[in-house]
């Protein structure tokens, strides 16, 4: 696998947090493997017809699960000095993006991607946070909510399952 990588978190205030994250793998492929003949090879050539074309996915086709492009985005903001009249300091609210390109699933033969089988990714993906400290009777506590897939989009991440359809987490952390 060849490509680049790329990481940038950004904090120009206090209470703003960025991280942009992408990748473009432009190469993915099989070199070599004592287990497999390459095309072109003696051994690749005493091969019957269905040998070839299981030789010639493994080597032609991209290796699974990695995807030529893939980019994240994620924000937070904190209030610092509150909201609503004074209240909701430290309160946050976030927004994200997913976004993957197509990916091979399997070099297999039934789901040959040399000739337009199954594939996933290819897919932007919405997400939204907030979050809340409170405290009550003394003890603080600590609520998050996330809503995950906000478009509800059907994709996969990299497999033949869907990935989950909107769906969301309240969650809360006490402390004493």
């Amino acid at each position: 696998i060849e490509g680049t990588e790329a990481e940038v978190i950004w904090t120009p205030r206090r209470n703003f947090q960025a991280v942009v994250n992408g990748s473009w793998l432009y190469t993915a492929k099989t070199v070599y493997d004592k287990t497999r003949a390459a095309p072109g090879t003696t051994a690749y050539n005493a091969l019957a017809p269905a040998g070839k074309v299981a030789s010639d996915i493994y080597y032609q086709a991209r290796i699974e699960n990695v995807p030529e492009f893939r980019f994240n985005f994620f924000g937070k903001y904190t209030f610092t000095d509150g909201v609503f009249g004074g209240q909701g300091r430290g309160a946050t609210v976030g927004l994200g993006a997913r976004y993957s390109s197509e990916t091979v699933v399997s070099r297999a033969v039934d789901w040959n991607p040399l000739a337009g089988g199954y594939q996933a990714g290819d897919y932007l993906v919405f997400d939204l946070t907030a979050s809340y400290p409170w405290e009550i009777l003394g003890y603080r506590i600590h609520s998050n909510f996330g809503l995950y897939n906000v478009t509800d989009k059907s994709y996969s991440e990299g497999s033949f399952v869907q990935s989950p359809a909107r769906n969301w987490i309240l969650r809360n952390t006490l402390k004493f």
